[in-house]
């Protein structure tokens, strides 16, 4: 009994403490999945009455076949690969993407070649961990300086709120070439995807 208590009030203080700032998350909870299992077979060994064993065998077995039907739809459906697939019809040698936000930035940096930037805005001490996106991806703390260095267009890949695209500085000088929203089923990772190309550029 002990271990479930001590599970239930792990993730009980976990949840008051993410109503302010959240750190609750599943994956965060496999730390402490030990304790369940260690409950559930004690009490397992410890039942002598073998039909409650195949019952509750039984129960775990259907619903592990039920959660990973689901995790399986969830991370192969199809949708999953359009905006990887829309970037690499559209992008070009020289485009630099850039994104705010590693849901759907940490994908693009395995996807995709192009040089690009994940744009640390709130100063997050991330820079060891993501230099496992290397060379491809790089850190930068303000729009100018991820595309000080462009040589061809921008691509901004955004979540649902624009938040980078309305930042952009000097928007008037470039022209929006397309722009393309996608929802995967995986995480419900939203990509806002719109691709910049400077006036001069365009007109040449």
């Amino acid at each position: 009994v002990i271990p479930l208590i001590i599970y239930v009030l792990v993730v009980l203080v976990a949840f008051i403490v993410s109503l302010s700032s959240p750190i609750l998350y599943a994956r965060y909870l496999f730390t402490i999945t030990g304790l369940v299992i260690f409950s559930l077979a004690y009490f397992l060994a410890k039942e002598d009455n073998k039909y409650i064993l195949i019952i509750i065998c039984t129960i775990i077995f259907i619903m592990s076949i039920v959660n990973n039907i689901s995790v399986i739809k969830e991370n192969y459906d199809e949708n999953n690969g359009k905006p990887i697939e829309y970037l690499k019809e559209n992008l070009q040698e020289d485009d630099i993407i850039i994104y705010g936000q590693m849901e759907n930035g940490g994908v693009l940096a395995v996807k995709t070649d192009n040089e690009q930037y994940f744009l640390n805005l709130d100063y997050w001490s991330i820079e060891e961990a993501y230099k496992a996106y290397a060379p491809q991806m790089r850190v930068a703390y303000n729009i100018d300086d991820a595309i000080k260095n462009a040589k061809g267009r921008i691509v901004i890949v955004d979540t649902g709120d624009l938040k980078i695209y309305n930042q952009f500085p000097n928007k008037e000088q470039y022209k929006e070439i397309s722009s393309e929203k996608f929802e995967t089923k995986f995480k419900n990772i939203t990509y806002n995807i719109v691709i910049l190309e400077k006036n001069d550029i365009s007109n040449k």
